[in-house]
């Protein structure tokens, strides 16, 4: 019973002792440092059909500079106009990755 006893306080006392020296032995305090941030332009595409653009050419891009790059910080909106009748979702979808990508 007193032989456990002394190998419990020997392993509690080992384990505090490494975990003293892993943290203020090993870590150079010095050295860390936080990952800049990376400043991004958030984009955002307004998605128009040309019949409708053609219209409404003016209140559309009032909409997009003066109210979509107010109301979300760092951000770049673009009009996109579109024939509804040629593109399907999936010819949309291939626009947006490559303006993203790009």
């Amino acid at each position: 019973m007193f032989k456990q006893k002394r190998q419990i306080i020997l392993f509690i006392i080992i384990y505090i002792f490494s975990y003293l020296l892993n943290t203020f032995f090993f870590i150079d305090f010095n050295k860390i440092k936080a990952e800049d941030s990376i400043d991004s332009t958030n984009l955002v595409a307004v998605l128009v059909d040309k019949n409708i653009y053609n219209s409404l050419s003016s209140e559309i891009q009032r909409y997009s500079t003066q109210y979509i790059q107010k109301e979300i910080s760092n951000s770049k909106a673009i009009v996109l106009q579109i024939d509804t009748q040629k593109l399907q979702a999936q010819d949309i979808l291939k626009i947006l990755e490559n303006m993203y990508f790009d």
